[in-house]
């Protein structure tokens, strides 16, 4: 992955041909696209946990455009991860009922991936901020 310079959902399927990232708008994505096939008939997993891929929001934001981003999907820290298997073609033997078009396998690294032997250790911390205001 560091090697591809993989930072995000996009530069994942960069190179690989017939697999591409479904837009959303606003920088979010819908998903992975493998064939034509797309949404949630690509089953897409992390370390054998199958993940959702889109949703629709119902509701109150159904006034920007009755969309929202793409679940655990945009969500996945990929400087965790350490391998990525993207399978082509139906494979609901292999990955269950909604593997249709087919299967994104991520591989989160492992402890030893991250700690040496008489090394130091601490942990990492990816910062987020979220502000809520309201008018009274």
């Amino acid at each position: 992955m560091n090697k591809e310079q993989v930072l995000g959902i996009r530069d994942l399927t960069r190179y690989d041909p017939g697999v591409a990232v479904v837009e959303q708008g606003n920088g979010a994505s819908g998903g992975y696209s493998i064939r034509g096939v797309d949404k949630n008939r690509v089953a897409v997993s992390v370390d054998g946990v199958a993940q959702i891929q889109a949703f629709t929001v119902q509701g109150s934001l159904s006034g920007y455009g009755g969309r929202g981003g793409s679940g655990a999907i945009n969500e996945i820290e990929y400087e965790n991860i350490s391998t990525v298997e993207i399978d082509k073609g139906a494979g609901s033997s292999d990955h269950g009922s909604g593997a249709l078009g087919g299967a994104v396998a991520f591989r989160t690294k492992e402890a030893a991936d991250l700690i040496s032997d008489g090394k130091s250790w601490g942990y990492r911390q990816k910062p987020l901020t979220a502000v809520k205001t309201a008018n009274l």
